[in-house]
């Protein structure tokens, strides 16, 4: 007799191994306890962290520069790569401090919190996918600023109210959305790398629903009936987050590494600008002082008995 048929009452954790080695057996489920605990979870949660800082740093560590011609690439792509490693350190915390669906505080904080990053994070990659097309707060047409305006008014207004709820899954639909149209901005731009960079926000996506399709089968619903459905070979170590989260982060080396090689969105600093300014004044200068060293010549031949 196992030990859940022996005490009913006692609750499991999550993939527990003597839950399922019993069968599941009915008495011996807790839906309090329905929170994924998995090591294979929280540390592939802490491998996008750690990477996303590296990329950010890498960003950083020359002033955002990738050429070396004083360029500099928008700081929209370094603070997305930023603002979603943390979302994804938070939930890696959340998943580490959280073994009970009561523990409601701590469960709202780390929600609230990794929604907060995750939002920011889509916000800044989708105003970095307007800049492939010149399409900015800073763009000399009227009609460029209203596009902008509009698309960071509208994305605010949902990661407001994701937040509000607080739903993860509406984060989720606001990533995917910007994930995709993203995608479809790089192949429609065409800058250098053009395929390889619409592959790193695709393979993100992709990343999100693989979490979306497999939770029904892996995750949830899935705990009460031993993950019969379930297509990992093992789940209670390795479920649908932990791939989720292998997927996301292969978008997010593809993308960092095809922008850091080729960045598709550079600002000329203004020191560039003033050094061909004062280049093109000296040559002015050398002109007008050429000019008058000719005329002083010819009036002295003129003056010549």
């Amino acid at each position: 007799m196992s030990f859940f048929e022996q005490t009913p009452t006692v609750s499991r954790l999550l993939y527990n191994q003597d839950f399922v080695a019993a069968g599941c057996p009915t008495e011996g489920y807790d839906v309090d306890f329905e929170v994924d605990d998995t090591v294979g979870t929280w540390i592939t949660n802490f491998i996008i962290f750690l990477f996303g800082l590296v990329a950010f740093i890498k960003f950083g560590s020359y002033g955002c520069a990738s050429t070396p011609y004083s360029k500099q690439i928008s700081a929209l792509l370094p603070y997305f790569i930023l603002n979603i490693s943390l979302a994804f350190l938070v939930a890696a915390v959340g998943h580490i401090i959280v073994d009970q669906r009561s523990d409601k505080l701590d469960k709202t904080i780390t929600e609230v919190l990794t929604i907060w990053f995750f939002d920011c994070s889509s916000i800044l990659l989708a105003l970095y996918g307007l800049k492939l097309f010149d399409v900015g707060m800073d763009s000399p047409q009227k009609w460029k600023k209203g596009i902008w305006w509009t698309v960071l008014v509208l994305l605010s207004g949902f990661a407001i109210y994701s937040l509000a709820m607080p739903s993860l899954g509406n984060a989720s639909i606001l990533g995917m959305v910007v994930y995709l149209v993203t995608a479809v901005s790089y192949a429609v731009a065409r800058p250098e790398l053009w395929i390889v960079k619409a592959l790193g926000p695709a393979v993100m996506l992709a990343g999100i629903l693989v979490q979306v399709f497999l939770r029904g089968k892996c995750g949830d619903t899935a705990y009460i009936d031993c993950f019969e459905n379930c297509p990992l070979p093992n789940p209670m170590k390795f479920n649908h987050n932990g791939l989720f989260h292998l997927v996301y982060w292969l978008g997010m080396v593809i993308l960092s590494v095809a922008e850091d090689y080729s960045p598709s969105v550079i600002i000329t600093t203004d020191t560039t600008a003033g050094k061909e300014n004062d280049d093109k004044n000296s040559s002015s200068e050398s002109e007008e002082i050429s000019e008058t060293n000719e005329k002083s010549t010819t009036e002295n031949f003129d003056n010549m008995p």
